[in-house]
């Protein structure tokens, strides 16, 4: 499965703490290597999207079934990432 980032979920992935960012580049490797979509399907503004939990992180991504991609939208605190 590929996986994009864009420059703007990058940076915010580079500005987290270590160990979070651990976490994170540890789902995303998850993501990366799973075949069908991880975490919660999403509803309401962003109804094609799926949320994966990095506690307290979300990633929030797009998943592409028929072109074998997933692109990363937003890696956010939990607490303002749906807003």
């Amino acid at each position: 499965m590929k996986l994009r980032l864009s420059r703007t979920v990058a940076k915010q992935v580079k500005r987290l703490p270590k160990a979070e960012r651990l976490k994170v580049f540890r789902k995303l490797d998850q993501l990366r290597q799973s075949s069908s979509p991880v975490g919660k399907k999403l509803r309401g503004q962003l109804v094609d999207s799926w949320s994966l939990k990095a506690w307290p992180y979300r990633i929030v991504y797009i998943y592409f079934p028929e072109k074998n991609l997933i692109i990363v939208k937003t890696v956010q605190h939990r607490q303002g990432v749906y807003n």
